[in-house]
């Protein structure tokens, strides 16, 4: 028995635009996705001799055991609905492996439904184990194309995942990133410098429907604000020292799809508020569709008191998970 194991990192949105909508649906976006060092590790196994299999059948066997601070509310399915057992089931399709025979172990650290990608980061996970364990040698253009099968963001997941586990030997692909401006929808990347510093995730006890907030997006009227990409990209490629870049940096980081959930979401526009009103970051802001907000530090700062004042301020939020993370 062949085993690996690999850190699925989440992410977050520095800015997201939604700039259309293809025939079948999808929407089109430009976004820059940013990793974090919050992570989910999954270990993935692959059968070789009949004492190992799970059954004489092609089969795929995925389990999961949960951090104390993940609800049993957001415990995931174990079938081909869940992101990771349908990558591994894709990789065996699209790279022709007969008669396969997996087991995933997923430990579950990043909240489910909480726009930070973390069922994307454990399908991109398994997809790069599953590389390595049956040698295929696929560079990570050719493992997008399997994971755009998945979900819009693993092509992301994958870049930051290949990036920052060098055992996986793609660490010096040139799609591995940290960073990246991703477009389509989500699968063109343009990797970028990472934007550094720290963050604080605020997640409530919610789980937000992504296809109904961009439903509601295509309702109502053009965002008032959307953000400059072009300019947060500069930001990027330049000194971050320099407190003129940083707010540039942070003037551009929008997200034209936080108005939206705060309206429908009202505990979201209250964390909203209250963490501006309790902590100076440099910017504070949702990721992805929701519901997390988060609290942006363009330098790395000791955290915890202000995490523990944000924690006395939200004490009647109950469920709400706050972490301190880095930007990779």
């Amino acid at each position: 028995m062949d085993s690996i194991s690999v850190k699925a990192f989440a992410k977050i949105n520095l800015s997201l635009d939604v700039t259309g909508r293809r025939a079948d649906g999808y929407h089109l976006i430009r976004s820059v996705m940013q990793a974090i060092d919050l992570c989910d590790v999954v270990t993935v196994q692959t059968c070789t001799g009949t004492e190992d299999r799970i059954s004489s059948e092609p089969s795929i066997a995925l389990s999961v055991d949960y951090a104390s601070e993940i609800p049993p509310a957001e415990n995931l399915p174990t079938d081909i609905s869940n992101t990771a057992y349908k990558a591994a089931a894709e990789m065996a399709v699209c790279f022709s492996i007969s008669n396969p025979h997996i087991k995933i172990h997923i430990q579950k650290n990043i909240p489910a439904s909480a726009g930070l990608a973390g069922g994307s980061a454990d399908a991109a996970a398994v997809i790069l184990a599953l590389n390595k364990v049956w040698q295929l040698n696929a560079d990570l253009a050719a493992l997008n194309e399997v994971g755009l099968r998945v979900g819009a963001d693993v092509p992301f997941c994958l870049a930051a995942a290949a990036k920052n586990n060098p055992l996986l030997g793609l660490s010096e692909d040139p799609l591995a990133s940290s960073a990246a401006l991703c477009e389509g929808i989500g699968e063109i990347l343009t990797p970028l410098p990472s934007a550094r510093g720290e963050a604080i995730l605020l997640k409530p006890a919610l789980a937000v429907s992504t296809a109904r907030i961009y439903k509601l997006f295509d309702e109502k009227s053009a965002p008032e604000e959307r953000p400059d990409t072009e300019t947060l990209i500069r930001y990027l490629k330049s000194d971050p020292a320099s407190r003129t870049n940083l707010t540039q940096l942070t003037g551009n980081m929008i997200n034209v799809l936080e108005e939206i959930t705060a309206s429908e979401y009202p505990v979201v526009a209250e964390i909203l508020y209250a963490v501006k009103e309790t902590i100076p970051a440099d910017r504070i802001m949702m990721s992805g569709s929701g519901p997390t907000v988060f609290a942006y530090f363009g330098s790395q700062r000791p955290l915890e008191n202000a995490c523990a004042v944000l924690r006395i301020k939200m004490h009647k939020n109950s469920g709400l998970r706050i972490i301190i993370t880095k930007l990779l």
